[in-house]
């Protein structure tokens, strides 16, 4: 079984207040629970540390002490900034995996920058207490290209996106059933199928994608790193995906917006799909 449940689906910066109510205002983190079917393994995975992995650091403390992987598409803030609020995170007996990829500077030399990013945002002035005095164990692990993280229950497998300053996406699929799952957050469309998210969706059941961008929007966003509902639509179509997850919504687009202009559209398009627009404490399982 892959269970997933969705903590935190806005970008760029949380948005609270009564136009985000329905599907929520944290920024991106990601719950992703495995089990085998004999139900004698488990496992969790947590993607992104935006806002929204405070509530469910909140939710885990029922559940000390805990093992988690924790993947990071990319460190841009909204995707790290609940990081130092996850209490999960101050406690001895825990223990995380934290992965993320390396970046290309402008020097043209590969470097990791995971550890030091968490780090800085800890450090005097920003933040009272540093990472390293969070209490749990932390194991900062790079993610080379190509490589396929393989854990007890699942593959998990990633490629690049098209991002300002670099982001990846990734396949986590049960080595057991085969069930797969893509989150596939800040990319920007090209004109074609993006070859590196088609290969990494192929024969998916579940597309968490980018859709930042009505189409109309897109126009005076380019190069800014984000897609669109028709892209998302357009990938599962011709990939065959049967379900689709839009993402990542903008901080600017009310639950009325986010319905009208793109739930809706995206429904009328697209009618073999499942497609439904990421909300706070929505579940799939497959």
């Amino acid at each position: 079984m892959l269970r997933v449940k969705f903590w935190g689906v806005r970008g760029s910066i949380p948005t609270p207040g009564p136009s985000t109510v329905k599907y929520g205002g944290n920024t991106s983190c990601v719950e992703v629970r495995i089990e085998s079917n004999d139900g004698l393994s488990k496992e969790f995975i947590i993607i992104d540390a935006g806002s929204g992995i405070r509530l469910l650091g909140n939710e885990l403390l029922n559940e000390m002490p805990l093992q988690a992987s924790i993947l990071f598409s990319h460190v841009h803030w909204d995707h790290i900034q609940g990081f130092p609020f996850f209490r999960p995170g101050f406690m001895k007996g825990n223990e995380f995996f934290l992965y993320g990829s390396k970046y290309r500077s402008e020097k043209d030399y590969v470097r990791s920058i995971l550890a030091s990013t968490l780090r800085g945002q800890q450090e005097f002035p920003n933040f009272p207490i540093k990472l390293n005095a969070m209490g749990s164990s932390m194991h900062f692990k790079d993610i080379e290209r190509d490589e396929i993280i393989r854990t007890g229950l699942v593959d998990i497998s990633h490629t690049s996106l098209v991002h300002p300053g670099g982001a990846i996406a990734f396949r986590i699929q049960e080595r057991e059933t085969g069930h797969a799952i893509v989150y596939c957050s800040d990319t920007e469309h090209t004109n074609g199928l993006d070859r590196n998210i088609a290969l990494l969706s192929e024969k998916s059941e579940l597309l968490i994608y980018d859709s930042q961008y009505t189409p109309k929007e897109y126009e005076s966003h380019v190069g800014w790193g984000h897609s669109t509902w028709e892209q998302g639509v357009r990938l599962a179509r011709e990939l065959g995906i049967p379900q689709l997850v839009l993402f990542h919504h903008d901080p600017m687009h009310s639950d009325e917006f986010l319905e009208q202009e793109i739930l809706l559209p995206a429904r009328r398009s697209e009618s073999m799909i499942r497609i439904d627009l990421a909300r706070e404490g929505m579940i799939f399982t497959l």
